[in-house]
C-alpha cells in the first residue's frame, strides 16, 4: 500500500470523537466512499459544542456560541443544511463595568487607554515586536497596562482572559501572531437553529458509536486498534484524533507504544484554557438598554444575553469567565457560583434581592468535564510552531484535528470543522 495515501477500498478509518473536528473528517472521509467509523465517549454529538433546547423559547448555548466571521467556513456547511444566522452581534454597543460605575459605549470609547482594547491594536503591536526582533514574550510587554489606572488594567486583563481563556501574561506573543484569522471576515453571528443542530446534520448518515469513551489506542505501521473502556475494541487502518488538548494532556487515552518525543512535546507545550458558563434564567427581565454585553472587572469578566437578536427572547443572561476567575468559580460549586454571579449583577445594576427574581440557573463549568477538561487551546510565551508540531500525522497511522491543532483559527468552531477537512484530505492522500 502506498503509504502516503490511505486506499478507501480495502482499508477502514476510525475517527476519535464527534465533535465538530471529528464530525468534518468523518463527513469528507464518508462522503469520498471511506469506511468510516466514529467512537464518542458522550451520548451526543457536538463536543464543546451543545444547545439545549428546553430552557428557552429559543435555543440557549451552553458552549460555543458564535460563528467568528462572515467568511468562516461555518457559512458554507449553513447553506448546505439549510441553517439560518441571526444578525450579526453589535459589539460596539456593548458597555462595561469600571470603578462601580456602568458606562455606555460613548463613555467607554471616551476613556483613556480605550483603544487598547481592541485586537487589531494588539496585532498590530505584536507585529513590532516582532520586526523589532525582540524575543518571545507575554502579552503584557505589549498591552501597554503600566500607564492604566487600576480599574481599566483589571478590565484590560478580564477582556484577553475572556476571549483567550489564559491570563495574558500566559498568552505568548509569537503565539498571537499565528492566529492570524485573516480569512474569517468579521464580526460575530449567532445560529438560528442552535450549534447542535448544524452538528447533527454532520452526523447525518455517518456510523457514529455514541457512549464509546476510549481507553487505549494500540498502533503500529499496519494499522490502529482502539479499545474503549466498555471492552470494545475497533480496528482499523488509521486513525483520526480529534481528542481535546486537555484530554490528552491528562493521559486518559494512553498510546500504545507512546507517541514520539515531539508529539508528546507539542501536547504538553500548548495551554489548556479554562471556559465556564453562567446561565442564569429570570422570571423577568430585570436590566434596562439594548447593551448586547457587559465587560466587567468582576471574576464573571464577560454578561451577555443569548437571546438578543431573537423575537422570543427570555430573560436569561450569560456569564462568562476564563482563566484563573474560571477557577474560583468552578471552586464555590454550582450553587454558590449562582449566588456568586447574582450579587455579581446586583452590585453592577444596582439591584437587591434579585435571587427572588431567578426561576433557574447552571455553571457550565468545560474544565470539570471529563470529556473535555478544559474551555479551548492557547500558545504560552515560547510555544509558537507547536499546533503546527501537535497536527502533524505519525506514520500515516494517527492523524490529529481539534481547534488546538489549528495555527490562524485556533478557539473557534471554524478552527476545528477546518482541521476536520484537513485531516480528511490528508488520509486521502
Amino acid at each position: 500500500m502506498n503509504t502516503s495515501q490511505i486506499d478507501k477500498g480495502n482499508s477502514r478509518v476510525l475517527v476519535i470523537g464527534a465533535g465538530a473536528a471529528g464530525l468534518a473528517a468523518g463527513r469528507s472521509l464518508h462522503d469520498a466512499g471511506y469506511d468510516v467509523i466514529l467512537l464518542e465517549a458522550r451520548n451526543r454529538v457536538g463536543g464543546r459544542a451543545w444547545t439545549r433546547y428546553d430552557l428557552a423559547p429559543h435555543p440557549v448555548e451552553m458552549g460555543a456560541e458564535f460563528i467568528h466571521g462572515d467568511k468562516a467556513v461555518t457559512w458554507s456547511l449553513m447553506r448546505k443544511y439549510g441553517l439560518h444566522a441571526l444578525d450579526k452581534v453589535d459589539w460596539e454597543q456593548g458597555g462595561a463595568y469600571l470603578d462601580e460605575r456602568l458606562l455606555g459605549p460613548e463613555a467607554f470609547d471616551a476613556l483613556p487607554h480605550a483603544e487598547k482594547f481592541s485586537l487589531v491594536h494588539v496585532d498590530e503591536a505584536a507585529e513590532a515586536w516582532h520586526n523589532a526582533d525582540q524575543p518571545d514574550s507575554s502579552l503584557t510587554e505589549i498591552l501597554g497596562t503600566d500607564e492604566m489606572p487600576e480599574g481599566m488594567r483589571a478590565l484590560l486583563r478580564n477582556r484577553f482572559t475572556g476571549d483567550m481563556a489564559a491570563e495574558p501574561e500566559r498568552l505568548g506573543i509569537y503565539g498571537w501572531l499565528e492566529w492570524i484569522r485573516v480569512h474569517d471576515g468579521q464580526d460575530d453571528f449567532r445560529l438560528v437553529e442552535g450549534y447542535s443542530r448544524l452538528m447533527e446534520r454532520l452526523a447525518d448518515g455517518l456510523d457514529v458509536r455514541l457512549n464509546a469513551p476510549i481507553e487505549r489506542i494500540k498502533w503500529d505501521a499496519n494499522g490502529v486498534t482502539a479499545h474503549t473502556r466498555t471492552g470494545d475494541t475497533f480496528e482499523a487502518r488509521c486513525a483520526v484524533v480529534t481528542l481535546p488538548l486537555g484530554v490528552l494532556q491528562a493521559g486518559d487515552v494512553t498510546f500504545d507504544p507512546l507517541l514520539p518525543a515531539n508529539k508528546q512535546a507539542a501536547i504538553a507545550g500548548l495551554g489548556s484554557g479554562l471556559v465556564n458558563k453562567l446561565i442564569l434564567k429570570f422570571k423577568e427581565k430585570f436590566w434596562t438598554g439594548p447593551s448586547p454585553a457587559l465587560l466587567t472587572t468582576l471574576d464573571s469578566q464577560i454578561w451577555w444575553r443569548p437571546g438578543i437578536g431573537r423575537a422570543n427572547e427570555a430573560p436569561i443572561v450569560t456569564g462568562y469567565m476564563g482563566g484563573q476567575a474560571a477557577e474560583r468559580f468552578m471552586a464555590l460549586g454550582e450553587e454558590r457560583a449562582i449566588v456568586e454571579g447574582l450579587h455579581h449583577l446586583e452590585q453592577m445594576f444596582g439591584l437587591k434581592e434579585l435571587q427572588r427574581q431567578l426561576e433557574t440557573g447552571w455553571l457550565v463549568a468545560w474544565p470539570a468535564d471529563i470529556y473535555t477538561k478544559m474551555g479551548y487551546s492557547y500558545v504560552p510565551v515560547g510555544g509558537a510552531g507547536l499546533r503546527d508540531q501537535l497536527a502533524a500525522p505519525v506514520e500515516q497511522v494517527l492523524f490529529f484535528a481539534g481547534e488546538a491543532t489549528s495555527r490562524e483559527c485556533a478557539s473557534t468552531v471554524h478552527g476545528a470543522l477546518e482541521s476536520g477537512f484537513r485531516v480528511a484530505a490528508e488520509v486521502m492522500g
